[in-house]
């Protein structure tokens, strides 16, 4: 599996995302930090400038399906346009994140002021939809320790870009097992053969390497 690549953006957002001005605000998110529940209204959209946000679905049956991952550049929350809309699940930090907020009035006013912004701001959304029909798959296709392998990869890619090997961020086996729909028993099992086999490493701190060695042994060239 060859590093998942985010699209690289001609125009950067931060010329019309401030994070000043009307209808925007920025906001810091602590790890675990709700900025909206499975039902409520939707009337904001999210820039994510730092960090990543899970997005799930808890079923009647208290079942958790992971339905988007964003990360730094990205935009959740868009479908907040669609008239009288409510939120499928509840986006939640995973670690510190800085975030962008844009009311629903003022990214209508971008969309219509600012054919750059539309044009990024489609890209984006139609990019991530289908990052997210690719987590499906592998939801129903890939095995747990298949599932977790990618999953710490995804994570690691862009937080380690500029380093050597990849530092994930901390994040708790609890998540990991709601991402990859198993059990935490199950998380754990794997992330301690992973760590025998040399393929990451923890700290003190509890973070993790991810060695290059993973993608190769687990997922092939």
């Amino acid at each position: 599996m060859a590093a998942e690549k985010r699209p690289r953006l001609e125009i950067d957002p931060r010329r019309f995302l401030t994070g000043q001005g009307s209808g925007q605000s920025r906001l810091r998110a602590a790890p675990g930090e709700i900025l909206w529940t499975q039902g409520a209204p939707a009337g904001e959209v999210f820039f994510i400038e730092k960090g990543w946000i899970k997005v799930s679905f808890v079923s009647p049956n208290g079942k958790e399906a992971l339905l988007a991952l964003p990360g730094e550049g990205e935009f959740i929350g868009a479908r907040c346009l669609i008239e009288d809309y409510k939120r499928i699940g509840t986006a939640t930090a995973l670690g510190e994140c800085s975030l962008i907020r844009i009311s629903k009035t003022a990214v209508i006013r971008l969309l219509r002021q600012e054919p750059d912004f539309a044009q990024m701001l489609v890209t984006c959304v139609v990019s991530q939809g289908l990052r997210a029909q690719r987590i499906l798959a592998e939801q129903l296709t890939d095995s747990s320790e298949r599932r977790l392998a990618k999953m710490l990869l995804r994570l690691t890619n862009r937080v380690g870009k500029q380093k050597s090997e990849p530092v994930l961020m901390r994040v708790s086996q609890a998540d990991l097992a709601s991402m990859i729909g198993t059990t935490r028993a199950r998380v754990s099992y794997f992330m301690n053969r992973f760590r025998r086999e040399g393929f990451i490493d923890y700290n003190r701190y509890g973070y993790v390497t991810v060695h290059k060695g993973l993608r190769k042994a687990l997922l092939g060239p």
